[in-house]
C-alpha cells in the first residue's frame, strides 16, 4: 500500500511537473511572438524613417536642383548682358576712333 501510495504521489507530482512545463513553453512561446512582433515593429519604423529621410533628400535636392536653375539662368542673362555691354564698348571704340 505504501509503494501504491508513493506510486500515486509521484503520478501526481510528475502531472503537477507536467503542467507547469506546459505553462513555461506557452509563456516562451508567447514571449517568442512579441519578439516577433516588436522586432518587425522596429524594422517598419526603420524604413518609415528611411522613407522619410529619403522624401527629405529628394526634396531638397528638387530645390537645390530648382536653385540651380535659377543661377544658371540669371548666369546666362549676364553674359548676354556682358555681350551687349561689350558690343556697346566696341562700337564707341570706332565711334571715338572716327572722329580722331
Amino acid at each position: 500500500e505504501q509503494t501504491e501510495a508513493r506510486l500515486c504521489e509521484m503520478r501526481k507530482e510528475l502531472e503537477s511537473l507536467q503542467l507547469e512545463v506546459k505553462q513555461f513553453q506557452d509563456k516562451l512561446r508567447l514571449c517568442e511572438e512579441e519578439k516577433r512582433e516588436i522586432v518587425l515593429e522596429q524594422k517598419k519604423r526603420r524604413v518609415r524613417d528611411i522613407s522619410l529621410v529619403e522624401e527629405r533628400v529628394k526634396k531638397m535636392s528638387e530645390s537645390y536642383e530648382g536653385k540651380l536653375n535659377v543661377a544658371a539662368d540669371k548666369c546666362k542673362h549676364a553674359e548676354e548682358r556682358a555681350q551687349e555691354a561689350e558690343a556697346i564698348l566696341l562700337q564707341l571704340e570706332q565711334n571715338l576712333m572716327k572722329r580722331d
